[in-house]
């Protein structure tokens, strides 16, 4: 997926949440939004794999170059975009809730925002 990507809450640069298994994946556009945002997904609740995203994220709380916020698995998987937020933020994804994050990068720089 490419392009610019804008909502409120729950928002990425392929899918707002994840449930089941994104893999091999890319997201290239920027996304803005409120709360849980990522460069590929907004929210995981499932398994993304050798997914990459490049676009930049901006938002409120919980956002990542990636995901914004993560319940479950992300693997081998690179984000490069940069992130600014104001809680919550990180290049690779915005907070891990409980979830399993193994071989992933995330290499875009961290801003935060008042």
């Amino acid at each position: 997926a490419s392009g610019a990507v804008s909502g409120d809450g729950s928002v990425g640069g392929l899918v707002g949440w994840n449930y089941g298994t994104v893999s091999g994946s890319t997201a290239s556009g920027t996304v803005t939004g409120n709360d849980h945002v990522g460069g590929l997904a907004g929210e995981n609740h499932g398994t993304i794999s050798a997914s990459t995203a490049s676009g930049d994220a901006t938002g409120r709380f919980y956002v990542g170059g990636l995901v914004g916020l993560n319940y479950r698995t992300i693997e081998d998987s690179t984000a490069s975009g940069n992130v600014v937020g104001v809680r919550f933020r990180g290049s690779l994804v915005g907070a891990n809730d409980g979830g399993t994050i193994a071989n992933s990068i995330g290499t875009g720089t961290v801003t935060a925002r008042q």
